[in-house]
């Protein structure tokens, strides 16, 4: 079986038919108002599951399955050898009771006895290894397609699924819920089909003996199934309520990592902190009710368990009396064990019921996904036109977005666009312009009208093959964690290294107007215009407003009519620059530095040595105590009835011995009382270890949830005060935070809690057993803990394995976990890029080694699950062979024997177990470790010890000799020497070419980075003296590029300013100064409107206009304002220019300007180049000295 070819190339025309799913169900779309709410999500059957199964796969599960059910059914036969044998020890007492001994026939039954039994043993250890392994490597080669299909069916579904649906939650979905998946077809299945078998042969077995004690035992079994089955049902609707929580706070984590420079900005970390807090409480709440039932449902199996026993034993006693022809002690035992094991195996295969729930429930959210059929169906299906001319036509196009389908977008719009032609889409914000781009790229359909390119209706075209032909330089532009050389070639797959380096000169920033007519050569250009001076060459100009066409025509037509665009066109001409400006302007070349690309979101581009959070040392078992302090009291009392419930077993393999051993007297009176005697006795000892078993087991979950979620609050917080260079390194990526956030606590909380009550409780055990088997017959006790270090040695081989394959896949999946996540949160630029294919198959190809190391791990695996399934059976053989010589030649009693044997065979299984939790113990003090630094790490951006006091700010700041080089790129200056002024209730600007710096000035003043020399200051304070949220509550920040929370729109104005809680009136107050407040009003629900992830419901001007309220709301000192205007219309830009300089006075502006003409009237220009002020300025003062200033304003560049 060739697994590894077979999936190789998940893309090759036999695997593609999986990956593409043809679909099972329809799933129903939700509205804007019900976004938020969560989704019913249809079930599906079990064997859905396996719906990605080769036939090679369906092979290995069947083969295993028919392995796992063999190997049950071996187990009654071992129950039939071992009570023939007890029959044998008490017939040989029985006769030596009467002075007559077989010892050779007895010496003969030991002899075949252990030989038979031994040979169970081994073909249980062969028949498992075959089962688990292909079990195991069946699940894998499933999960490992599934993972490609979840990848590939989330890059193209249409926009309408990521506009209606939550997908913050897909990085967990892809982790945990596939996780889930593969527990429940991987070697758990194997489990439940060996546990049924052992159930139904036992059963079978019991019935077949002796029917009338099979049917008394059964009906008292039937207690169980009824208490299983309903702490099933139970758990599992607790457990789903708890998961839907636990995904909202992932996808809280998710969010303000990925934004946390506006968290910061304003001080919003109480408030993220906060809504955290309540979901984790909201989840710790459903875990302890959940915690509650399973500690009922412990304390009354351990009741049953108990109970049933010495029910049985009474009653099976009673029939070897009354039936004496049917029933012996081999028959009663038989039946008794039968029934017993048959109800044990039963109760093991429970829980495995719950790992097939879960499983089904997270295969229903995968596949439902997979299934869901984009109405847009992102494939080569369709028509491939063998040429493309580039003529374009709108129809009577009307359209609303499927989220918002109350508020129209486009009403009605015609237009053409000739093949060769350059037209422009100019208008306010929101009135359709990048809907129209939309819609030509087939991110939406139009409800009614049509689309055609060549006439052809696009709807009839491939999709695949039209976005190929179509390229979009998107407003907020997305670059992709690779290369600059890989970025720039994910537009043509085939571009050679010369064309990607002259397509890198053609976009130069500085250069890009001048080169934009011969980027357009031969092509058909539609230009969403913001910047109307960019299109007045353009061949047509189209005027939309309110969705419809108000105007159209070339520039000087437009201009002659004097209508909307004329006005547009006044608003924001330059009084510098005539409409006559010839072409040499354009061919002047300037004479500046460039700087390295900015700082917004800072890569590596220098290898730096990162810390390894593998080599942080583990932390001190102590040290992790430490961490469960609040919780001493809830762990103390647990731990102490641990320690008891340690003496549970042993107890109950004692009184065994003692039952089985009274059996060989030949007064059935005197065998009849003792037997009630031991019967009561285990009753009370089932009763008191119920009790203890409920208690232990609800405080260690009490302890764990309250322990789990209050580390998680601890890191949360400890994160949320790290400086932003913390966040530049690529070890704390939000995908990498988010993992440690959620993993780190669960390895903690199973390093202590019920961890620490499992060991104490192996401790008590094997110590009570060595006790009480060296007191009974310490010859045979040696002989059976001579097999300890083996037993031990098995059950930690076998944990040692699983957390190794663990680990090394949780390598190997972090890369591709990251380049799936990157991959869907950019989807729009996947999309348009036509890349899907791409990032499936880099998903698949770094997930490959994950996919190797679990298969290397199958056979070892295999092996040691083999063993620990069969070794016991070896021991048994090897103990009663010898016990068998000592009743012969030291006439020691059977029961004792048993006794003996029963009781350290129990100790040594317990203390097997425990190390079995070894790495996993071993894996908690290490993620401890990785805590306990992360909480003592301080920030290197951090409040003083002695803040300045009486802090008043007017809007003075100043940067003094300044020296700045980003963390993660210390061999680079942005800023050298910098010296710099910021005047009060003064408006300053910074100009200069990409790189130069002006970002960077605004991260200084906010603090987020700290210069590596000089100084940088407020009212001549210098800002480390400062309290971060004092320093930065004066200032009022709209970045070029906003990010929106998943909240409502008046959540997201109000963020503004976090230290109080802003009324609806002053909302709508800097909602109308921003011009946004009558767009809002329209909206169905008005300011309760949810913006969705990163505030993809809105566009980018209606974005940039709540950013500007929600900057405003804070009632600045100093205003930075990074081009906030650069998104919105003509009309829009007006008013809020009028509203921006209403808030400037008497509040100091600090302007990033990428147009000129934003900073015409400030009170300083600063120029930057090289790292330092090269002019500085009024407007008219550096157009006359004619330097770097007047040849930009000349050129009319952006910046």
């Amino acid at each position: 079986m060739n697994q590894e070819n077979e999936n190789k190339n998940y893309t090759n025309d036999d695997i593609e038919p999986l990956l593409r799913n043809e679909p099972t169900d329809a799933y129903t779309r939700v509205s804007d108002k019900n976004a938020n709410k969560d989704e019913d999500i249809p079930s599906i059957s079990f064997f859905t599951l396996f719906r990605f199964a080769s036939r090679t796969d369906k092979l290995c599960t069947f083969i295993a399955t028919i392995t796992s059910v063999i190997c049950g059914c071996l187990i009654p036969l071992n129950t039939l050898l071992f009570t023939a044998y007890i029959q044998n020890m008490v017939d040989f007492g029985r006769s030596v009771h009467d002075g007559v001994s077989h010892v050779d026939g007895f010496l003969q039954s030991t002899k075949a006895f252990a030989t038979n039994y031994s040979l169970v043993g081994a073909a249980s250890i062969v028949l498992s290894y075959i089962g688990n392994v292909l079990m195991n490597r069946s699940a894998h080669n499933q999960v490992y397609r599934i993972r490609q299909a979840y990848l590939k069916a989330a890059l193209t579904q249409d926009f309408e699924y990521f506009d209606t649906h939550q997908t913050g939650d897909f990085a967990t979905k892809m982790s945990d819920h596939v996780v889930k998946i593969e527990d429940g077809i991987g070697e758990k299945l194997e489990m439940f089909f060996f546990y049924q078998a052992v159930f139904l042969s036992s059963v079978t077995m019991a019935l077949i003996k002796g029917w009338k004690l099979a049917i008394l035992c059964l009906i008292s079994h039937s207690f169980s199934f009824f208490v299983f089955g309903a702490s099933g049902w139970m758990t599992s609707k607790l457990s789903e309520r708890e998961a839907k929580l636990s995904s909202k706070a992932g996808a809280v984590v998710e969010e303000v990592f990925s934004s946390i420079r506006t968290v910061y900005a304003f001080s919003g970390q109480k408030k993220e902190i906060d809504r955290y807090d309540q979901l984790l409480a909201e989840a710790r709440s459903v875990n302890i009710k959940k915690g509650f039932l399973i500690a009922i449902f412990v304390g009354l199996k351990k009741v049953y368990f108990f109970g049933s026993y010495a029910l049985s034993f009474w009653i099976g006693y009673t029939f070897v009396i009354e039936e004496p022809n049917t029933y012996d002690i081999a028959t009663m035992l038989a039946v008794l064990y039968g029934i017993t094991i048959a109800s044990m195996n039963f109760e093991m295969a429970s829980p495995l019921m719950e790992t097939f729930g879960t499983a089904t429930g997270a295969g229903a959210q995968i596949f439902r996904l997979i299934d869901n059929v984009p109405k847009i169906n992102n494939s080569d299906a369709g028509v491939h036109m063998d040429s493309m001319y580039g003529n374009i036509s709108l129809n009577n196009v009307v359209f609303h977005y499927p989220s918002r389908p109350d508020v129209p977008v486009l009403k009605g719009v015609s237009l053409s666009v000739q093949r060769g032609q350059t037209v422009a889409l100019v208008g306010h914000s929101g009135c359709g312009k990048s809907t129209i781009i939309q819609l030509l790229s087939r991110c939406y359909d139009v409800i009614d009208g049509s689309i055609t390119i060549d006439e052809v209706d696009i709807r009839n075209v491939s999709v695949k093959w039209l976005r190929s032909k179509i390229g979009v330089v998107g407003q907020e532009p997305v670059l992709f964690n690779t290369t600059v050389q890989e970025n720039i070639r994910y537009g043509r797959d085939d571009a050679t290294d010369f064309e990607v380096e002259c397509a890198a000169i053609l976009a130069n920033a500085q250069e890009f107007i001048r080169k934009l007519p011969l980027a357009r050569e031969g092509r058909t250009t539609i230009v969403v215009a913001h910047r109307l001076s960019t299109i007045r060459n353009v061949d047509k100009i189209y005027v939309l407003k309110d969705g419809i066409i108000v105007e159209s025509g070339n520039h000087n037509e437009l201009m002659s009519e004097r209508g909307y665009y004329y006005d547009m066109v006044m608003l924001q001409s330059s009084p510098e620059t005539s409409d006559t400006t010839s072409d040499k302007n354009f061919k002047q070349n300037i004479s500046m530095d460039q700087g390295i690309d900015d700082e917004k979101y800072v890569d590596e581009t220098v290898q730096e040595k990162h810390e390894n959070l593998d080599e942080i040392p583990k932390a001190l078992f102590f040290t992790v105590m430490k961490l469960c302090t609040p919780e001493w009291k809830s762990l103390a009392v647990a731990t102490f009835c641990s320690v008891v419930m340690g003496f549970s077993a042993p107890l109950y393999t004692m009184i065994l011995g003692d039952f089985i051993g009274v059996l060989s007297y030949p007064n059935t009176n005197f065998v009849l009382a003792q037997i009630q005697y031991y019967a009561l006795t285990l009753i009370s000892v089932g009763i008191i270890a119920g009790f203890i078993s409920s208690i232990m087991t609800f405080l260690f979950t009490l302890a764990g949830e309250h322990l789990t979620t209050r580390l998680k609050k601890l890191m949360f917080e400890k994160i949320l005060q790290q400086e932003i260079g913390y966040f530049d390194e690529k070890n704390n990526s939000t995908g990498c935070l988010c993992a440690r956030l959620s993993g780190e606590t669960a390895s903690v909380h199973g390093a202590t809690g019920q961890r620490i009550g499992t060991t104490l409780q192996s401790f008590s055990t094997i110590l009570f057993a060595t006790g009480a088997a060296m007191y009974y017959e310490w010859h045979l006790g040696l002989v059976v803990m001579s097999f300890a270090p083996l037993l031990i040695i098995i059950t930690y081989m076998e944990g040692k394995l699983i957390s190794e394959e663990s680990k090394g896949i949780a390598k190997a999946m972090e890369s591709s976990s990251t380049i799936a996540v990157e991959a869907v949160a950019n989807v729009r630029t996947v999309s348009a890029l036509g890349k899907e294919d791409f990032f499936v198959k880099e998903y698949a190809r770094q997930l490959k080694p994950a996919l190797q190391i679990a298969r290397q791990a199958t056979h070892m695996r295999g092996l040691i699950f083999g063993l620990s399934r069969g070794i016991y059976e070896l021991v048994y053989s090897a103990s009663l062979f010898y016990g068998g010589t000592l009743i012969v030649y030291h006439n020691v009693n059977h029961g004792v024997v048993l006794k003996t044997a029963e009781t350290l065979i129990i100790g040594c299984s317990s203390t097997a177990s425990h190390f079995a939790y070894t790495p996993n113990f071993q894996k908690g003090l290490s993620a401890a470790g990785r805590i306990i630094q992360l909480l003592n790490r301080q920030s290197k951006i951090t409040n003083p010890e002695m803040p300045a006091r009486d802090f008043r700010a007017s809007g003075n700041a100043s940067l003094r000799n300044v020296l700045f080089k980003y963390p993660t790129r210390p061999s680079v200056k942005v800023l050298e020497n910098f010296n710099l002024d910021i005047e009060k209730d003064k408006t300053i600007a910074f100009v200069g070419p990409s790189g130069c710096g002006k970002s960077t000035i605004i991260q200084l003043l906010e603090r987020y980075y700290d210069p590596n020399e000089g100084i940088v200051a407020q009212e001549n304070i210098p800002l480390p003296t400062l309290r971060l949220d004092d320093l930065r509550q004066t200032i009022g920040f709209v970045q070029q590029e906003p990010v929106l929370f998943d909240r409502t729109i008046a959540e997201n104005i109000a963020y503004g300013d976090n230290t109080r809680q802003a009324s609806m009136e002053e909302i709508i107050k800097v909602a109308k100064q921003a011009n946004i407040h009558e767009f809002i009003t329209n909206l169905p629900i008005g300011y309760e409107t949810n913006v969705g992830k990163k505030g993809t419901q809105l566009s980018g001007g209606q974005k940039q206009r709540i950013a500007i309220a929600r900057a405003l709301i804070r009632r600045p000192r100093i205003l930075f304002l990074d081009e906030a205007t650069s998104a919105l219309d003509t009309e829009s830009e007006k008013v809020v220019q009028e509203a921006l300089d209403a808030a400037k006075a008497g509040r100091t502006c600090v302007l990033i300007a990428h147009r000129l003409s934003t900073v015409r009237d400030a009170d300083a220009i600063c120029v930057l180049s090289g790292g330092l002020v090269a002019e500085r300025g009024t407007h008219r003062e550096l157009m006359q000295l004619k330097g770097l200033y007047y040849k930009l304003n000349r050129r009319g560049c952006n910046m």
